[in-house]
């Protein structure tokens, strides 16, 4: 059996971005290694994770067409709370990430801002561990409109979608 570096193991994951409608998860280089190796949420409190999420955050903007990428290094606040999405496909010695999401507190709401999960990571309930996660952690989350189909569709499944947890 061959182990690889870390640097050899993000140097191979980097290569995956061929082009701009490829993306590429990411391992998170500095997680402990005496930590869990497939953490579900990753905290964003370093230089080299706040990198990972900047690049989930403009995938998100290409994604959904908007103008500008919802996070960027340097946008940090004790009301922003931004976590890399462990993967549970990848089994490396090292966490990858393959999302990020922002849970931001507003007036006394937790309000979920944007979440981005890597295509092959969608539809595998993914979603779902992540969402009961940062209830856990944050209690009761309301979502910032717009929201997407697929982000309606898990709403409805949940029995959520008529509650009125939705930020304008």
């Amino acid at each position: 059996m061959e182990f690889y570096s870390r640097e050899q193991i993000d140097n191979e994951l980097s290569q995956v971005r061929i082009d701009d409608w490829t993306y590429a998860p990411a391992a998170v280089e500095d997680w402990p290694i005496d930590a869990s190796m497939q953490p579900p949420l990753i905290p964003v409190d370093t230089a080299h994770r706040a990198r990972i999420a900047k690049r989930f955050g403009r995938y998100f903007k290409t994604e959904r067409r908007f103008d500008f990428p919802p996070y960027e290094p340097g946008d940090e606040s004790d009301a922003r709370h931004i976590y890399l999405i462990g993967s549970r496909e990848f089994l490396t010695l090292m966490p990858i990430a393959v999302g990020a999401v922002e849970v931001r507190d507003i007036n006394s709401l937790k309000v979920l801002e944007w979440v981005w999960i890597h295509p092959m990571e969608r539809g595998q309930h993914r979603w779902e561990r992540v969402w009961r996660d940062l209830s856990q952690i944050h209690g009761d989350l309301h979502i910032r409109q717009p929201i997407s189909a697929s982000m309606r569709t898990f709403l409805t499944r949940e029995g959520l979608i008529d509650k009125e947890i939705f930020v304008a």
